[in-house]
């Protein structure tokens, strides 16, 4: 990771997949900073106003305020909704073949997205110049939107590739949970069976036929293995990369010790702070419905072995 441009690490894998302590663990880190979730900083943030990892609204973060004010000169400066628009235009999974496939097609996307691009090399850059970081990290987890970075010649671009069982994920996203981010305690999205497995499949495949040809710039991790071994995880992930760091928020081998942050979205666990416990989830093996286990294991059954999951459990 050597290089004069701004360094991403970015988190990528379908949602409930450990993304987001991943993020929080690597953000404490001396040299990194996690950011959360940027891709959805115009709508959930400039639009909503939803709150920061610190628990202020995002217009009234102190930290923020800096960003967006030395980027942009002011909120009001960008049109979020533009931004919205041409972010949609080119990160939409439903994009996913455009981008991956050279031609007419992606430079299009590209082009229309212009004004889009350009704001975000200005916010990223803004972002590294107030925390000082050698590395920031982006759990936006799209793997359209690690395309978009990937294009810009202002960013090196690293990627941690997260799996998860899919029917421990199907069944998380059946589960009800509250969403504070509005400052308000309202449910988050719940996704059925198909559409979860649906984009389980897509989006992993997507990124290991992109990424997984890129080795100095791409890592696989299962989430289990994680949660099993997250310190040494954490170590795999920078030996990969070619970082070295003098400390580590750990506690003990399971134990992490998280402070306060400065995250613009993600999982509600972006809010928890002190000692943390990472113990595996795996409350799907005894309350799953067995025709949704079934059920999932049937749309994702080509990827199971490959990513080490048994077909029966």
């Amino acid at each position: 990771m050597k290089s004069t441009n701004v360094k991403v690490l970015y988190i990528t894998g379908w949602g409930r997949s450990g993304t987001t302590v991943l993020d929080r663990i690597l953000g404490q880190l001396p040299g990194f900073n996690s950011v959360g979730e940027i891709r959805y900083i115009w709508d959930r943030n400039f639009v909503g106003n939803h709150l920061c990892g610190c628990g202020k609204h995002f217009r009234d973060c102190p930290e923020w305020q800096a960003i967006i004010n030395d980027a942009f000169g002011s909120f009001d400066a960008v049109d979020p909704n533009r931004m919205i628009q041409m972010r949609d235009g080119l990160t939409r999974t439903r994009h996913l073949a455009g981008l991956t496939m050279p031609g007419t097609t992606r430079r299009a996307l590209w082009e229309n997205a212009r004004e889009y691009l350009t704001n975000l090399i200005a916010l990223y850059k803004s972002i590294q110049r107030h925390y000082d970081c050698n590395i920031i990290v982006d759990s936006s987890k799209f793997p359209t939107y690690a395309f978009t970075l990937d294009i810009l010649k202002e960013i090196d671009l690293y990627v941690v590739h997260i799996v998860r069982d899919p029917r421990a994920v199907s069944f998380s996203w059946l589960r009800r949970k509250l969403q504070p981010d509005t400052g308000t305690l309202q449910p988050m999205d719940e996704h059925g069976p198909f559409f979860s497995t649906l984009l389980w499949n897509s989006w992993n495949i997507a990124t290991e036929a992109t990424w997984g040809k890129r080795p100095e710039r791409y890592i696989f991790i299962r989430y289990e293995d994680f949660i099993r071994q997250p310190k040494k995880t954490i170590q795999r992930i920078l030996r990969r990369f070619g970082e070295e760091v003098d400390s580590m928020p750990f506690v003990d081998e399971h134990t992490v010790h998280l402070g306060i942050n400065h995250t613009c979205s993600g999982n509600p666990n972006r809010f928890n702070e002190g000692n943390i416990t990472l113990r595996m989830d795996d409350e799907w093996t005894r309350k799953m419905r067995p025709r949704d286990k079934y059920f999932v294991t049937a749309m994702a059954m080509p990827f199971l072995h490959r990513y080490g999951y048994p077909i029966v459990v």
